[in-house]
């Protein structure tokens, strides 16, 4: 066999390993996915971002500034101090001067009874809770029931209420009793009271350190500290549960978070129903599970067979451009051997060993430049369009350099092919 027709052989038969190759990304680029969890993952991640504190926050815009203060029948927007004042003539049977106090302080969070998201449940269970119209609620203070647990007798002279609290008793017999303290003090300024009723006393805040001290009865020792003209009143107040208004889902609208997790069409609203897609795999599983779960599913790429050998589907992301760079690689070099008789004059034949790449003909000049570079370069790219994000970095790079690097190939070799056919088909001088 001639050097020549060994040489032309060898080429077709890398052209034709180019065209293996070129099926087997065909193949690949249009094969189903295992499972299509995308619309799944995306409402996963929605639940898994939420954030409780923004919902506790949502519920505490519903319990008003007044929520926990002594009522008056004629109590109107901002009339808290008045509404203390008044309980506190009542209670102690004495006149009680309306101070310059700040606004009254409470724990709300601990007397909000929030409907926690399912964190160690199923999605069955988060699937009921957003859904939940469910509203939280808290302990709402029952002031007819209020009593006094300790006071300092004023005798005869008027207080100004300096600051008052209300905060869940931490010696409550049952969940939702409250403390309720007033501190009050008194400046003498020339020993009449009317001159100061209104005035705006100079604050000096005594009360933070004893309102600190988590205790229910002050005890004797406390009244040493305060003074002559400094009083503490003290008492318990039982309350009722109530409903707050807001539930989850009312938050979840309200927030724009809804359109996540919900579809609505011409049937109505659909909640989670890229999970309800996958119901019975997922329904039983915790959200952080499934996540894992649908992370590693949409990862997996099918196997396929690489010029007979079988590969991963992930490693054919990054197989198939270096294959294509290979045996194109291969192809150049015969390609090249082929110039080179030429140019020293060695006769070659083209009959002796049929190959497509050598004919002059204008379809076979299509076919040959399309399989041996527009093909290549178009199916892989758009196997790294598809797969570029379940594959790993290094993967991916990989991938991009092989492709840059076997197109490079694929036209070199693509246009010494073309020289060699025309110097085959040239006119000779003679002719």
């Amino acid at each position: 066999m001639s050097k020549a027709k060994a040489a032309i052989e060898a080429a077709r038969g890398w052209h034709k390993f180019g065209l293996a190759v070129s099926a087997t990304a065909l193949v690949l680029l249009f094969a189903p996915q295992k499972a299509n969890f995308s619309a799944a993952l995306d409402e996963a991640y929605a639940l898994r971002d939420l954030k409780i504190e923004e919902y506790e926050g949502f519920i505490r815009g519903f319990i008003g500034q007044n929520t926990l203060l002594p009522p008056r029948p004629s109590m109107r927007p901002g009339d808290w101090s008045l509404n203390i004042t008044t309980f506190l003539n009542s209670e102690l049977g004495q006149s009680v001067l309306d101070g310059d106090f700040p606004n009254p302080t409470w724990d709300i969070d601990i007397i909000v009874d929030y409907e926690r998201p399912p964190n160690d449940g199923t999605l069955a269970d988060w699937f009921q809770w957003i859904r939940s119209s469910q509203p939280a609620s808290y302990f709402h203070p029952d002031w007819a029931t209020a009593s006094l647990s300790m006071s300092r007798d004023p005798g005869s002279a008027t207080p100004l209420v300096r600051h008052f609290s209300v905060k869940p008793s931490g010696f409550r017999r049952s969940k939702g009793n409250y403390t309720f303290r007033a501190y009050l003090d008194l400046r003498i300024t020339l020993n009449d009271q009317s001159k100061y009723a209104n005035e705006r006393a100079d604050r000096e805040d005594w009360w933070s350190e004893l309102e600190a001290a988590d205790v229910r009865r002050l005890g004797k020792e406390r009244f040493i500290e305060l003074g002559p003209d400094r009083w503490i009143i003290e008492g318990d107040v039982d309350s009722a549960r109530r409903p707050a208004t807001g539930s989850v889902n009312d938050w979840l609208r309200q927030s724009g978070r809804w359109d996540r997790l919900s579809h609505t069409s011409n049937l109505g609203e659909a909640t989670l129903p890229g999970i309800r897609e996958h119901w019975a795999q997922l329904a039983g599983m915790s959200l952080a599970a499934a996540i894992s779960y649908m992370e590693a599913t949409q990862r997996e790429i099918n196997s396929v067979s690489l010029l007979g050998v079988p590969v991963p589907g992930t490693l054919c992301v990054v197989a198939i451009p270096l294959a294509y760079l290979l045996v194109h690689l291969s192809l150049l070099l015969d390609v090249r051997f082929l110039r080179s008789l030429q140019r020293s004059d060695v006769e070659i034949d083209p009959s002796e060993a049929p190959w497509m790449g050598l004919y002059d003909d204008t379809l076979a000049v299509w076919a040959t430049a399309t399989s041996i570079v527009a093909m290549p370069v178009v199916l892989t790219g758009g196997l790294l369009l598809r797969y570029h994000p379940i594959v790993d970095i290094p993967v991916l790079v990989t991938s991009i350099v092989a492709l840059i690097v076997a197109g490079a190939i694929q036209v070199i070799a693509l246009h010494c092919t073309t020289t060699v056919r025309r110097a085959l088909h040239a006119p000779s001088a003679d002719s």
